[in-house]
């Protein structure tokens, strides 16, 4: 059964943000006795016989099912209206567990907040937004996904379909438009989860040092012995305002050792899955192997330990190009990361620029790209107006938390 089955008679739902807070709000909607249901078993008031009215602001008492002499937790209740009842707990993770679970048990139907959005009517588009919005961590990410919900892709598919519903010889001019949308959707789709480089190379060419250099703190141990890293050992950062995760990987070899053998494997499927990868190679070292992207062009080759090499930018007759660094001294990590953030946003969206921010925005406009008639187009257009037909059957609560205007 679907955790918001229409055949429930009321929703609950947590509001708050994914994680551990200070203070959480979980939220009722029902129809019919709301508060005698749902509510009035669990909670009591600090001043007896008060009943939530809209506007009104209860402090009590919840007591968990079972637990009803023992003390109880601290909270306050507030009535949006008589179908929409809010109790404000402590954000910790057992605290609303356990008041969820309680109104759970007289018969209401958990929902997951996005599920709670489209029964409030909002626009498909944005409760996505709202969901990558809530997953960035950086102003420059946020800012982005932020546009979104200001409605950027709303209003230009609203304006495709318009034009195409209205003269359907303007389908390879609004397919045009549509293609120059599409060409931010990799940076779209990474505005909620980071960037993934691999830091990748032979053994001992200072993968570990490297990474420790890009993070700014000693996440990977660094030995003067080949195979020290068996394993992907990772960390996230940011770079100019761009959330990446950093993977150091064993050193690439035939390796005898067992052990060593898996880190390897498992590096080699690191690279195959990474968004960008830097081929580190021992400056100072010239008989190791330079790194082969074989093909690749989301990659960067490192020149790593050049301060090991004497008067190393005259000697520099390299026949690849590469970024010199040294990740002990510090030489050079400047122009790296600069060169990792051209690499991976080689540019940057104008402001208020439509973008695909999901997998089912990006299919959507591709169908439209596709589409050999007007009709087609439009339906593809539609559907991602419209959004997951599986989120379209809820009743709506009569209080809606966003504007669908």
């Amino acid at each position: 059964m679907h955790p918001c089955e229409p055949a429930f008679a009321a929703l609950v739902c947590e509001l708050t943000g994914v994680g551990r807070g200070g203070v959480a709000t979980v939220a009722v909607w029902g129809q019919n006795a709301l508060w005698q249901r749902y509510l009035q078993p669990f909670f009591r008031p600090a001043r007896s016989g008060a009943l939530p009215r809209p506007g009104d602001i209860l402090y009590g008492t919840w007591h968990a099912a079972g637990r009803e002499q023992a003390a109880g937790e601290s909270v306050v209740v507030t009535a949006i209206d008589s179908q929409h009842i809010q109790v404000h707990c402590h954000g910790g993770r057992a605290a609303v567990e356990s008041i969820m679970a309680d109104i759970g048990s007289t018969g209401a139907g958990r929902c997951e907040w996005p599920q709670w959005l489209a029964a409030s009517g909002c626009c498909p588009l944005e409760i996505e937004a709202r969901q990558v919005l809530a997953t960035t961590d950086t102003r420059r990410t946020a800012a982005i996904a932020l546009d979104q919900l200001r409605g950027a892709l709303r209003r230009a598919a609203e304006s495709w379909l318009q034009t195409l519903q209205s003269d359907a010889a303007q389908l390879p001019a609004v397919q045009r438009a549509v293609a120059d949308v599409l060409r931010w959707t990799r940076l779209g789709k990474h505005l909620g989860r980071p960037w993934q480089i691999v830091l990748a190379g032979a053994p001992n060419v200072g993968k570990s040092s490297l990474l420790n250099a890009l993070l700014g703190y000693r996440r990977a141990i660094t030995f003067d012995q080949p195979g020290t890293t068996r394993d992907v050992v990772s960390a996230d950062t940011v770079l100019d305002g761009w959330s990446v995760s950093l993977a150091d990987t064993a050193g690439l070899r035939d390796a005898g050792d067992s052990i060593e053998n898996q880190g390897v494997q498992r590096a080699r499927a690191s690279i195959d899955e990474a968004d960008l990868v830097l081929w580190v190679h021992d400056a100072a070292d010239p008989a190791k192997a330079i790194p082969d992207p074989a093909g690749r062009t989301d990659c960067l080759i490192v020149d790593n330990k050049i301060d090991l090499v004497p008067d190393f930018s005259a000697a520099a007759n390299r026949p690849y190009e590469a970024v010199a660094v040294s990740a002990t001294s510090g030489q050079g990590m400047a122009e790296l990361m600069q060169r990792i953030v051209q690499t991976l946003v080689p540019e940057l969206p104008p402001a208020g620029q439509a973008i695909a921010i999901t997998d089912r925005q990006a299919e959507c406009l591709n169908r439209a790209v596709r589409a050999d008639t007007a009709a087609s187009a439009c339906a593809a257009l539609e559907q991602l107006l419209a959004g997951r037909s599986e989120d379209a059957w809820l009743p709506p609560p009569p209080t809606s938390p966003c504007e669908t205007s």
